[in-house]
């Protein structure tokens, strides 16, 4: 069991997001040494977050044990020589298996991440980590960073447009019953002196009435009900 612990392969695994603003903080100014308090601060990131960082810029070979960065850092930050500085980290990290295999990740994620979970006995997550820097790495594209940019900004865009039509939308209908006139005042009871009368009238009618009575009886009614009624008007 010991044995086969000490065998277990890994990889580097950073956020691209990070990759990116670490080599933008590089660019910028070469950090004397890179420390967990460094990235917690240039990174935004916790201290177990950066603990990792570091682990894989030593295994990439852009610091040393002591957290100084290298020559190859210095090529890394330059996007004149970060195609090299990548190509160089490529063919001391990752094995011809790999290289060979996959050797453009970026168009062939599943078949690199697939890779990695068979070789270090990693869940989806980690390997899917291990995959998306390997990819940039073979990439060397210094221009990635503005693709990673706009990929991460599109989703916050949409979100943002789409809460600014709500809002626009709701504006739009409170101005709309603002501006609709107020409805007319129910009309004034009417001046009859006359009191309301209101008058049931129920009928019965033998079961075994014929349909020249029932006729009558309905016949009478007009008569008695309705035509003395518009003979008072």
């Amino acid at each position: 069991m010991a044995e086969d612990q000490k065998k277990k392969e890994t990889y580097p695994t950073m956020p691209i997001k990070h990759w990116w603003a670490l080599r933008e903080k590089f660019a910028s100014s070469l950090p004397k040494r890179v420390t967990s308090g460094y990235l917690t601060a240039a990174l935004s990131i916790n201290e177990g977050s950066a603990t990792e960082i570091i682990g894989s810029l030593k295994q990439m070979g852009l610091i040393g044990d002591d957290g100084v960065p290298t020559d190859l850092a210095g090529k890394w930050r330059l996007d004149q020589t970060y195609t090299e500085a990548c190509d160089e980290i490529k063919q001391s990290v990752y094995p011809h298996e790999l290289l060979d295999a996959v050797p453009t990740p970026a168009s062939n994620r599943d078949a690199a991440r697939n890779w990695f979970a068979s070789k270090t006995k990693t869940g989806v997550n980690m390997s899917g980590k291990m995959a998306a820097l390997y990819a940039i790495i073979a990439e060397g594209n210094p221009e990635g960073a503005e693709a990673t940019k706009t990929a991460t900004s599109a989703p916050a865009a949409t979100a943002s447009r789409t809460r600014k039509s709500l809002v626009k939308a709701s504006s739009s209908k409170t101005e709309r019953v603002a501006d609709d006139p107020p409805a007319p005042p129910p009309p004034p009871p009417r001046d009859d002196p006359r009191p309301n009368l209101h008058i049931d009238v129920q009928i019965h009618i033998a079961a075994d009435a014929t349909k020249e009575q029932i006729d009558q009886v309905f016949a009478s009614m007009a008569k008695h009900l309705y035509q003395r009624d518009s003979g008072k008007a």
